[in-house]
């Protein structure tokens, strides 16, 4: 379990003293989808490419304010716990519609009898890792009717490594803190995992040897579920993680939203509009 001494959102607004550079944060707050012309592991063309534009300034800040936010993590023995309260429907009558927007290309959930929410994520994200400490307190008390899972985004042949060791770790049922982990390992010790060997080192410490992790890896299975994160990554419209998707037709994201708690609160409201609406 990942735990932070400090709240990341705090520190990243008393970091940013102007208003004006709070303005532009806001379109940093996600790491956003990258272009790439080539790339050493490609089995899929990427899905799409986006040109940003940002002021270097903003982005030193915030870049620094992600490294405090990573600095302030201490190492615990991760717990599963299952939802222990959950929350009555939100009032949706308040939601903003600025908060949120229709999904590119509305596509079928894995539920027919709850509302699914997905979070698009990546590995490589310092964004995806700061914001873990708040998923999980949102997972102790998300509304009843919410099915929560991840969705590894599939931006480019640099995001398909983690997307299919992602899978690789689900197939093989490792425990929670084997996705806690192999953030730390990324963001905090700073190595990474990004080929087959790295990912079976990793997974040996889970009782996973080579030959299974590398056979699970290639897996017919784990290859299904890998391009269908990419066909979800592309039909979200999504611009970049950590981005929500609310019963496969709606979006929203900390900058939607206007921040963390505020995002997990349109979250809330969507998945009551959403059951409203069934």
């Amino acid at each position: 379990m990942i735990v932070l001494t400090n709240n990341p959102y705090s520190i990243l607004m008393k970091s940013l003293k102007n208003s004006s550079l709070i303005l532009l944060a806001s379109m940093l707050f996600a790491c956003s989808a990258e272009t790439e012309s080539s790339g050493s592991y490609s089995p899929t063309k990427k899905v799409e490419e986006v040109v940003e534009t940002t002021v270097e300034t903003t982005k030193e800040t915030v870049s620094n304010t992600v490294e405090e936010v990573k600095n302030a993590v201490v190492d615990t023995p991760a717990t599963t716990e299952a939802p222990s309260t959950p929350k009555p429907p939100a009032d949706y009558s308040t939601l903003s519609p600025s908060s949120y927007k229709p999904v590119a290309d509305p596509f079928p959930t894995s539920t027919a009898e709850q509302v699914e929410v997905v979070e698009l994520f990546w590995f490589g994200c310092g964004h995806c890792f700061a914001l873990e400490p708040h998923l999980k307190s949102w997972l102790k008390n998300k509304p009843a009717n919410a099915k929560f899972k991840k969705v590894p985004a599939i931006f480019s042949s640099r995001w398909e490594f983690h997307g299919k060791a992602f899978y690789t770790m689900e197939a093989l049922n490792v425990p929670e803190k084997a996705y806690d982990d192999f953030f730390r390992r990324i963001h905090v010790t700073k190595i990474g995992i990004n080929n087959i060997d790295d990912l079976s080192k990793f997974l040996a410490k889970f009782d996973k040897d080579k030959e299974l992790v590398e056979n699970t890896f290639n897996s017919f299975a784990v290859d299904s579920q890998f391009r269908n994160a990419i066909k979800i990554t592309k039909a979200s419209g999504a611009r970049g993680v950590p981005a929500m998707v609310v019963d496969g037709q709606y979006l929203t994201s900390q900058s939607d939203a206007g921040g963390t708690p505020e995002m997990f609160d349109v979250v809330d409201k969507l998945v009551a509009k959403v059951a409203a609406e069934k």
